[in-house]
Parts: C-alpha cells; structure tokens; sequence
C-alpha cells in the first residue's frame, strides 16, 4: 500500500509520453486560488532531484519563480511589502522607477 505524503510533499508520476513529472503546492495566492508548480525531466532521479531544490529553497525563504503575473504585478507586490521599511526619500524613488519603468 501507498505511503500518503504530507501537505505541500509533492507528488512524482510518469505522464503517458514517458516523460516524469513532480507536482507541489505552493500554497493559495491572494484570491484564495491555489499555487502549484509542476518540474519535469526525462528520468525519476532527474525529477526528484528538483523537487528537493524546490523545497530547500522553499524552506530557506527563498521566492520561488512565479509565472502568473508580470513584471507590472511584481513591481507593485515589492513596492507593497517594502514600503514600510524604506526611508521616504527611498520609497518615492522606487516609485518614481516602477512609474518610469511602466
């Protein structure tokens, strides 16, 4: 009998082509949809191996490469989150770039 994995594991499978392929969760996003990452590569050992970069990365904090939004939505996101800890000075020129960017 199969052993059940815990939350956000991953999963390894063999796709019908005879491609491999590990699925994770990531968590949800802000709207409540949930966030998972699908690693290929041509053998089990191949895909486990990035599954484990995936999640040591996770672990140590590291963003993970998000593919649903563009560089607008990042700029902003970061903007958000770092405003409170920026000087006045600091914050204004980084919006005054993301406005010169856009």
């Amino acid at each position: 009998m199969a052993v059940k994995r815990g939350n956000e594991e991953g999963s390894i499978y063999q796709r019908q082509d005879g491609l491999w392929a590990a699925s994770v969760s990531l968590g949800f996003d802000g709207s409540g949809r949930r966030l998972r990452r699908t690693l290929y590569g041509k053998t089990r050992k191949e895909v486990a191996g990035k599954l484990v970069e995936l999640q040591k990365a996770r672990a140590e904090g590291l963003p993970i490469a998000r593919r649903d939004i563009a560089i607008e939505g990042l700029l902003t996101e970061y903007l958000a989150t770092c405003k409170p800890n920026l000087r006045p000075k600091t914050a204004a020129s980084y919006a005054l770039f993301w406005l010169w960017t856009s």
